[in-house]
């Protein structure tokens, strides 16, 4: 999955690694990750707009939960 700089072409550097490794985590823990759709403009997008939705019902620890919010903003 490409970061938001990269897909929008800004060059990038640290933070997209940190970005990626919160893709792996979200993903490792649900399941699926974050930003699906069968339109990959539609889900560009919603990785530009970088909004991570956790399911009301998901079990998941809220040290998880915060780590991966946290490496989402850097």
């Amino acid at each position: 999955m490409l970061a938001p700089e990269i897909i929008t072409e800004e060059g990038h550097g640290k933070e997209a690694d940190w970005w990626g490794l919160g893709i792996f985590a979200y993903e490792l823990i649900v399941g699926h990750p974050p930003f699906t759709h069968e339109n990959d403009n539609v889900m560009f997008d919603m990785i530009k707009k970088n909004n991570v939705k956790f399911s009301p019902n998901l079990e998941i620890s809220p040290e998880a939960r915060d780590f991966i919010e946290k490496v989402f903003l850097l």
